[in-house]
């Protein structure tokens, strides 16, 4: 069985450094998706044809950008209450 007991040098780490941390994930993960999905926007506007290719890979944005946020909130539950 695992060692239940935390690390000394995690016991420094506060528990608002953390949740900013994941914060900070999620701000950084939609700012490159929304990056991203201008990008794919122009060039299907120059060549139509890589339209569906392209917006096979919006799912995939979505679900990086609600899953950092699912992260984050869970983290804000558990530690900051």
């Amino acid at each position: 069985m695992a060692n239940d007991k935390e690390a000394d040098w995690m016991k420094d780490i506060s528990s608002e450094t953390i949740c900013t941390y994941y914060y900070w994930v999620f701000v950084i993960t939609s700012i490159v998706s929304a990056i991203i999905l201008v990008w794919q926007l122009s060039e299907i506007s120059r060549k139509p044809k890589l339209a569906t290719p392209i917006l096979m890979t919006l799912p995939t944005l979505i679900l990086g950008v609600v899953n950092t946020l699912f992260i984050y909130i869970i983290c804000s539950r558990a530690l900051l209450k």
